[in-house]
């Protein structure tokens, strides 16, 4: 075990949060190398911080993709050293660099909050959906659960290239999961 690992482990503990989920679930975690990861309900900036320090504790290398605006110098050296991948926001031609990240590295857990904003949402957006078909990457299902304090390692997923079936489904996973700011989160996801 690094010491990286170990001190992420100490901060998870020292701030009451425990991992949760089957055994075979966890384990998959551990043994993925490139996924497509959804984290939600993302209601607050407090989800990346304990995200990170969860992926650094399974010693994986987290990515995510963030508006390009915000890659300026120096910010720009600290979001792609901790996983940051611009996009355009609102772009819609953003399949191919991602794409092209996955095809560039071996081992990636490319997590994606699909409420695409901290605010509360009617629909999910369909990015995690379409760079998994593209990719043929694994998708994990994973919720942070601020009520229990539990980091909720799901299942793989294997979509069916039926989206509205698919979305309710992934929606079960996330009923009764209470985002940091519960008023914020909704599971209506895309049907």
């Amino acid at each position: 075990m690094t010491l990286k690992q170990r001190f992420a482990l100490k901060i998870l503990r020292w701030t009451g949060w425990k991992i949760a989920g089957e055994p075979e679930h966890i384990q998959r975690w551990h043994d993925t190398e490139k996924c497509v990861l959804i984290s939600a309900p993302h209601t607050s900036i407090t989800d990346y911080v304990i995200g990170y320090i969860t992926l650094a504790a399974l010693r994986k290398k987290g990515a995510f993709m963030i508006n390009k605006k915000f890659f300026f110098f120096p910010l720009n050296f600290i979001l792609k050293a901790h996983g940051g991948i611009p996009v355009k926001a609102g772009d819609k031609d953003f399949l191919p660099q991602i794409i092209r990240a996955f095809e560039k590295t071996d081992r990636m857990f490319l997590t994606i909050t699909p409420e695409g904003t901290r605010k509360r949402v009617t629909r999910w957006k369909r990015g995690f959906y379409q760079i998994t078909q593209a990719t043929n990457a694994t998708l994990l299902l994973g919720a942070l659960d601020y009520a229990k304090k539990h980091i909720i390692f799901g299942n793989a997923f294997t979509i069916t290239n039926d989206f509205n079936a698919d979305m309710k489904e992934i929606g079960k996973f996330y009923q009764g999961v209470s985002g940091k700011y519960p008023e914020k989160f909704s599971v209506h996801v895309g049907v």
